[in-house]
């Protein structure tokens, strides 16, 4: 039993952390000039008041800030038509960074009381069944208290302006690993059962729910007759190779995969094939341009690249550490690797074919990045459930929007953040009651069924493009 205290403790935690999500929002976005927030590094407030401090209620002092907008320079020089679009604070414009705080506030200690008392697993409470024991519920308060804070940044900003900060993605797959490294009991946990009792609390991995390989050595039965023995993971489990040289070089080929896709290039095909290559590389070192001009000879690196670059570093390091050592701490970061890849790859295939058959960018990066980052801490598995789930929630938002705008784009990292957190607070019933056995059972197959999926896609949305000129929609 937890003491008062802690809940109380807990709560001035959350508050804090309500205030660092509302400073990332507009510290973090990529076209906000101005914020209200009093820890901003964007703040410009002529009179500031020292109430304005004060988590939750410091926000009843932003009624001053009626009339003025966050982006003086673009109404200044606004045309009349393009004020309208501006946004200006009201009256109300309080309550969204007030309501954060409040929701941070009671969403700490309540997310404590949801594991600590069992309910979240829902299964018959016994601490002594999880990996680490009762430590492990704290590092999991820790952990998920912290990424769901990341995914209602990433949620906000994108939702005003479209973009998902590298701040946001990149944090989360920095924590991630090194609370993997430290603590690998903290992944989500997979409840065993023997009839009706829980026989064992595992974590989940890259291979669940079948088991991973213990060592290098391990045997497995001999291949059952028939053409379906392969459906198990444990006979691919020997040509992967977890605990040998290929296991190894496939995590550092993650870093490698992720690093690519995260590094600012530039790919056109607009001057040929042949330069595609070229000019992605020139995008990233930017050498000195060789003719003289109005722009500047030199050209600085932008420091996403270093950001990147460091964090392969990072990961590759970490990986060559817990592949000496072995055990759990291998396992943590061969399925965070793999998970993160796989999570990103998918999305990252789904965004290519349909921009290419829609003729428009049908999904933004930063939606990419967020599931690298969602398929990090979570798993490949999770993230194969929130993604179609997102799909599903932003149905009805999108209905709404082509009712009453002509407008019917959307930004799908909210959803998308919505799925995530719906997926990790019913994570018992939606993986043991829906997908455990159902889905994820299929063991390989479910990559051959993922990529016919994939090779469908383009064949549903021409025909949805085709559907919409024939109801003379605008394909937009």
């Amino acid at each position: 039993m937890i003491p008062w205290y802690w809940y109380v403790a807990l709560s001035g935690v959350g508050l804090l952390l309500g205030v660092f999500v509302n400073k990332a929002i507009y510290d973090w976005a990529w076209f906000v000039e101005c914020s209200p927030s009093p820890y901003s590094s964007k703040k410009r407030v002529a009179n500031d008041s020292v109430w304005r401090y004060v988590p939750v209620l410091g926000w009843w002092w932003t009624r001053s800030l009626v009339g003025q907008t966050l982006y003086p320079t673009s109404l200044e020089n606004a045309r009349a038509d393009e004020k309208q679009l501006i946004p200006v604070y009201t009256k109300y414009s309080f309550l969204r960074p007030m309501s954060i705080e409040l929701l941070c506030g009671l969403g700490v200690p309540g997310l404590l009381w949801y594991y600590a008392s069992g309910t979240w697993l829902g299964v018959g409470w016994n601490p002594d069944l999880i990996p680490g024991g009762y430590p492990t519920v704290w590092v999991w308060v820790a952990l998920h208290t912290t990424i769901m804070a990341l995914l209602l940044i990433a949620a906000l900003i994108d939702w005003d302006e479209r973009t998902i900060p590298d701040q946001v993605t990149t944090t989360g797959i920095v924590l991630a690993l090194f609370v993997f490294a430290a603590w690998p009991m903290a992944r989500l946990p997979n409840v065993d059962f023997d009839g009706l009792a829980v026989s064992e609390i595992t974590t989940l991995h890259t291979f669940s729910p079948q088991s991973f390989p213990r060592d290098a050595n391990q045997q497995f039965d001999p291949l059952p007759p028939g053409m379906l023995g392969w459906i198990y993971w444990d006979r691919v489990m020997p040509i992967l190779d977890p605990h040998g040289i290929a296991g190894l070089l496939t995590v550092l080929f993650c870093w490698v995969f992720w690093a690519i896709l995260i590094l600012p290039s530039l790919w056109t095909r607009r001057y040929g094939w042949r330069n595609v290559l070229r000019l992605a590389w020139a995008s990233v070192v930017r050498p000195a341009r060789k003719t003289n001009g109005l722009a500047k000879r030199t050209r600085r690196i932008n420091p996403v690249t270093w950001v990147a670059l460091a964090v392969m570093i990072l990961g590759w390091t970490m990986a060559a550490l817990t592949w000496n050592l072995g055990g759990l701490r291998w396992e943590a970061i061969y399925s965070l690797s793999l998970g993160m890849a796989l999570a990103g790859f998918g999305t990252w295939v789904i965004r290519l074919l349909g921009s290419w058959t829609m003729g428009r960018e049908a999904l933004g990066f930063g939606d990419v990045t967020l599931m690298f980052m969602l398929g990090a801490v979570f798993g490949w598995q999770f993230a194969l459930i929130v993604f179609p789930l997102a799909a599903v929630m932003a149905i009805g938002y999108v209905v709404f929007r082509m009712l009453t705008s002509a407008d019917n784009s959307m930004a799908l990292g909210p959803w998308l953040s919505a799925a995530a957190v719906v997926t990790l607070l019913l994570w018992f019933p939606t993986w043991h009651e829906f997908t455990r056995q159902s889905v994820f059972g299929m063991g390989p197959v479910l990559l051959v069924v993922i990529g016919i999926c994939l090779l469908l896609l383009p064949v549903s949305l021409i025909l949805l493009v085709w559907g919409k000129r024939l109801l003379g929609l605008d394909n937009s």
